[in-house]
């Protein structure tokens, strides 16, 4: 009688046993896991109409990078996200991100003929800013800007340093934005920037949305690769997060316009008011 009684208490332990393991497994399959992929869609709704179904592509660009790429299907729009690594290696962080003809970080924008052949190897990428592709042509090494296609001057990368880049999460939460084509200019047309900005004074990200707002031109001045390379662009709008104020700059090479945290572009120039 004893020995059916033990019997008895463990097939009762083992019921429980797995009972709790058959309800565990209910709920860790019973709700579908949500992919980056979701995530990053769900994050995308809030700066672009996706009523219409949307197609996002994953590019792995080295060990730290990848890009989503995307174009609707009834809509002449296409899109990019850049995306790294967080510390725990989970793909959660959001650098950069835009959209327009063109994406940044692909080959059809590069316009030399030469390297439309080449396989591109891993993408080196510092910032925003600074990022490239390095490629052999003819035994000498050639560098690509990967976010325009520019063939750059001769790179002493081992100056060059990876800064730390502000990013979003994908699960933050957009409070303001302003986007205006219409301010769109050609830096090109008067040079001043090329010869100092030393008389100008610099707006801070307050001023920005402000005159952005009041519908005033504003430039972004800088310089990258160790002072090789000078540039400029016109400045269209912003999305304000909950974090971080993410500036919409015009790439008039690829008819696109980039979103890059106001943080990460002060580490290369400043804004300035077109006159």
């Amino acid at each position: 009688m004893k020995k059916t009684q033990k019997s008895n208490k463990y097939l009762f332990r083992i019921l429980i046993i797995l009972t709790l393991l058959l309800a565990s497994q209910q709920i860790i399959y019973g709700i579908p896991k949500q992919t980056n992929n979701d995530k990053i869609i769900s994050w995308l709704k809030q700066i672009i109409n996706l009523d219409t179904k949307v197609e996002m592509k994953k590019i792995k660009l080295n060990k730290q990078n990848s890009l989503y790429v995307y174009n609707l299907s009834n809509d002449d729009i296409s899109g990019y996200i850049l995306t790294d690594i967080d510390d725990n290696l989970i793909e959660a962080n959001i650098v950069e991100y835009g959209f327009g003809k063109l994406s940044p970080y692909s080959k059809n924008i590069i316009l030399d003929p030469r390297f439309r052949t080449i396989e591109l190897n891993s993408l080196t990428y510092y910032s925003p800013i600074e990022n490239f592709w390095k490629v052999e042509l003819n035994n000498e090494n050639i560098y690509i800007d990967a976010s325009n296609g520019d063939i750059l001057p001769k790179l002493v990368t081992t100056s060059l340093k990876k800064i730390l880049n502000n990013h979003l999460k994908n699960t933050d939460s957009l409070k303001a934005s302003l986007l205006n084509t219409s301010l769109i200019f050609d830096p090109y047309d008067d040079l001043f920037w090329l010869l100092g900005t030393t008389d100008l004074q610099p707006l801070s990200s307050t001023d920005i949305t402000k005159l952005l707002g009041q519908e005033n031109k504003i430039l972004f001045v800088g310089s990258k690769y160790n002072n090789l390379v000078q540039f400029a662009y016109p400045v269209v709008g912003y999305h304000l997060w909950q974090n971080n104020l993410y500036i919409a700059i015009y790439e008039e090479s690829l008819d696109s316009i980039r979103f890059i945290s106001y943080n990460d572009m002060i580490n290369f120039g400043n804004f300035y008011l077109w006159d």
